[in-house]
């Protein structure tokens, strides 16, 4: 599959293309990925960056991998900004699919620009995202053990220790006010009570073993939601893409297989 690199604007993305005309193939909509706090798109493995048979765009957002800009003040900032890509590039109807943070600001996006989504897939996140009195004050006067312990709420009981050990060496690469600016964003979000309005279908993927967005987050999401469907993981935690990749690929194609037919 093609690979291709580049910015717009300020945002850097990389982008995945089928390699026979869209045409031809399977008609799924355009995925645009969007990572989590302190991440970046390299959080999204390979498995979900380059789906067969579908244009994926993975994204850094502002202040984060090789993006320009600054980190934003709130989840509706960001999703300005994905708003701003997907008119630049000329997306039409994309599947916004957020993990943890990246699904408040896939769930923002749908709730500012109604008609202008296919679906949502949210993955290891939650309508409110209350973050831990403790954590922000710890990001605020000892990032660097924050760090270690958002790494280790992060992953789950089976997870590979090494890569535990890479994610915990590349978030203390991260500028330690990115990190506290993105759980703050967090903090702040809470769209409990809008989440009737998304009328789009939204696949919903949680892990088991979840302590950063336990799984009573996502169902709450999924009984709120009206058209969505809703899957849990057994024995993985909140990095859901990086720990369990094969499985939510196979969850992603089947849902954008579900709205390519739904379409035609």
């Amino acid at each position: 599959m093609p690979v291709y690199e580049s910015w717009v604007s300020i945002i850097h993305y990389i982008l995945s293309r089928p390699r026979h005309s869209l045409r031809r193939g399977t008609g799924r909509p355009t995925v645009l990925l969007v990572h989590g706090a302190g991440l970046d798109l390299w959080s999204w493995p390979p498995q979900v960056r380059r789906l067969a048979d579908t244009m994926v765009y993975a994204v850094d957002l502002p202040g984060h991998g090789q993006s320009g800009g600054q980190a934003r003040a709130s989840i509706q900032d960001y999703a300005q900004d994905l708003h701003d890509f997907v008119r630049h590039e000329g997306i039409t109807a994309p599947v916004l699919v957020g993990h943890s943070m990246g699904g408040a600001i896939a769930l923002s996006y749908a709730l500012a620009h109604p008609h202008r989504l296919r679906g949502l897939g949210l993955i290891s996140t939650g309508a409110r995202l209350a973050v831990a009195p403790a954590l922000l004050e710890m990001l605020r006067t000892d990032p660097r053990q924050a760090v270690r312990q958002i790494v280790a709420w992060a992953y789950g009981p089976h997870a590979d220790p090494g890569l535990v050990s890479l994610a915990q060496e590349r978030m203390q690469q991260v500028d330690p006010q990115v990190i506290r600016q993105d759980f703050l964003a967090c903090d702040r979000f809470d769209v409990r009570e809008r989440l009737d309005e998304i009328q789009v279908p939204a696949l919903v993927l949680c892990g088991s073993q979840d302590r950063m967005t336990p799984p009573p987050l996502s169902q709450y999401l999924a009984d709120h939601l009206p058209h969505s469907r809703y899957h849990t993981v057994d024995g993985v935690g909140h990095m859901l893409p990086l720990e369990a990749p094969q499985e939510v690929a196979q969850y992603l194609a089947h849902f954008l297989d579900e709205l390519a037919s739904s379409s035609t």
